[in-house]
């Protein structure tokens, strides 16, 4: 009986063994899953806090395209409970996200994989920061112009309502109190850094280079 007992140990650790090598294997072969014929449709989601107050929003990537190959109609969401603080539609071309045209089709099929499904999404929110022109009242870019007359254009406020938000934004980042969220990349308007106004309960773009 006891013979029986350790020749099954001993066949369910050379199983066990055996398994753990494939999945080893398995982690070192990963290859991007692409297929350019693929209809696309998916959303990715991530759930980070940028209001501040602890509790994470959830940002939502959507991607929508006839096959891999041609140019995807995406939408930013930053969503919190029911409330959307963000929201941005485009379509991308190669010509905007990676420049010169790619030499080849597969190229173009991994720089875009890359692009969207990786370094889209690699948001990174800090209490510490530090770009002296955003506050600079002279400069274009600024949270003082360049900010305000988004507020005024885009949220339809008068221009001293966007002077007296854009303040409470700057005395907020610069106490290190209200979070900026920022992008890797600034090839799109979206990629702007911006910040939670309570007042809107909306994310503003806060500077501009």
């Amino acid at each position: 009986m006891r013979k029986n007992n350790m020749k099954r140990l001993v066949v369910l650790f050379l199983l066990s063994w055996l398994f753990a090598l494939v999945l080893t294997g398995a982690k070192k072969k990963q290859i991007i899953p692409i297929n350019p014929e693929y209809r696309v449709d998916t959303t990715i989601v991530r759930l980070i806090d940028i209001t501040g107050d602890s509790n994470p929003e959830r940002f939502e990537l959507s991607l929508k395209a006839s096959s891999f190959r041609v140019p995807f109609s995406w939408t930013l969401r930053i969503l919190s409970n029911s409330d959307t603080l963000y929201s941005y539609s485009a379509k991308n071309s190669y010509e905007i996200i990676f420049g010169d045209p790619p030499t080849s089709d597969s190229s173009y099929l991994k720089l875009k994989y890359e692009y969207f499904f990786k370094k889209f999404v690699d948001l990174r929110v800090t209490r510490s920061f530090n770009a002296e022109l955003a506050f600079k009242r002279s400069y274009e870019g600024s949270i003082y112009t360049y900010s305000k007359k988004w507020l005024e254009e885009v949220k339809h406020i008068s221009s001293t309502q966007a002077a007296r938000i854009a303040a409470s934004l700057e005395k907020g980042i610069r106490q290190k109190k209200i979070p900026v969220l920022l992008h890797w990349d600034g090839n799109v308007d979206v990629c702007n850094p911006v910040a939670y106004a309570k007042e809107l309960n909306f994310l503003v773009p806060i500077y501009s280079e």
